[in-house]
C-alpha cells in the first residue's frame, strides 16, 4: 500500500507545480488577504489541476518555454478570472491581444 501512497503523493506535487507555474506564468500573485471571490477562483484553480488529463502536455508546454496561452487546459478559465480578480489590468490587455490590438467591444462602445 504505501507504493500507491507514494504514487499519489508525487502525482499530487506534480500537479502542484505545475499549478505554481501557470500562476507564475499568468502573473497571478496571490495575497494573504484574499476575498471570498479570489478563495472561490482560487480553489477553482486547484480543483482543475488536481483532476487535470493533460498534465503531459502542461509539462511540454512549460518545457518549451510556455508559448502563447495553453489551448489543451481545462482549468484555463479558472485561472483567467483569478488573474482577472487579482490584476485587472491584465484582462484588458488579454482582450486587446485576442482582437489584434483593438479595445474590447464593449469598451469601445463606452468611448462612443
Amino acid at each position: 500500500m504505501s507504493g500507491l501512497l507514494t504514487h499519489m503523493t508525487a502525482d499530487f506535487d506534480r500537479r502542484l507545480k505545475l499549478r505554481r507555474q501557470m500562476l507564475h506564468r499568468m502573473g497571478i500573485v496571490p495575497k494573504q488577504d484574499l476575498g471570498t471571490a479570489l478563495i472561490e477562483a482560487s480553489r477553482d484553480t486547484l480543483r482543475c489541476c488536481t483532476e487535470c488529463r493533460t498534465t503531459e502536455a502542461c509539462e511540454v508546454w512549460f518545457d518549451r518555454g510556455a508559448p502563447g496561452e495553453p489551448v489543451f487546459c481545462s482549468g484555463q478559465p479558472a485561472f483567467s478570472r483569478l488573474s482577472d480578480a487579482i490584476n485587472p489590468e491584465t484582462r484588458v490587455a488579454r482582450e486587446e491581444a485576442r482582437s489584434g490590438g483593438q479595445a474590447p467591444a464593449r469598451e469601445r462602445r463606452a468611448s462612443r
